[in-house]
């Protein structure tokens, strides 16, 4: 997962982190 938290929405988040 990036640091993709700091700049977008946790739902997004966890997409990223799926």
């Amino acid at each position: 997962v990036y640091n993709v938290d700091l700049t977008i929405p946790d739902s997004m988040e966890k997409s990223f982190n799926n």
